[in-house]
């Protein structure tokens, strides 16, 4: 019989993980528009383009941010260029968002 509750036991627990938060570099604060993020990405040279997709799928808003090089045949200093961004997502209810950076999960937390 203790057999039987400790396989019940170690079925629940495995269907009841949280989600395991990750602080990352952006600040993230909730307001009455929806959230609200911040923060800097560092681009290898001044001539790498970034660029920003957002997704709510499930209750999950997913950030997405893709570093972009140069054409081959552009000549660029190899100065560090950091870009600041920013924006906004309406938010429903409780969603879990995470933020990649060139497909590197970087952030995540439940608001």
């Amino acid at each position: 019989m203790i057999w039987k509750a400790l396989i019940f036991f170690s079925i629940l627990m495995v269907g009841c993980q949280s989600v395991q938060e990750i602080e990352g570099p952006f600040e993230l604060e909730v307001t009455s528009q929806g959230l609200e993020y911040q923060g800097i990405i560092n681009l290898p040279t001044p001539c790498h383009n970034l660029e920003k997709e957002v997704s709510s799928i499930d209750g999950v808003a997913r950030i997405d941010f893709n570093i972009i090089p140069p054409d081959p045949d552009v000549m660029c200093a190899q100065v560090i260029d950091e870009q600041s961004v920013g924006g906004s997502i309406n938010l429903d209810d409780e969603v879990l968002v995470e933020i990649y950076i060139d497909g590197e999960l970087v952030q995540r937390r439940v608001i």
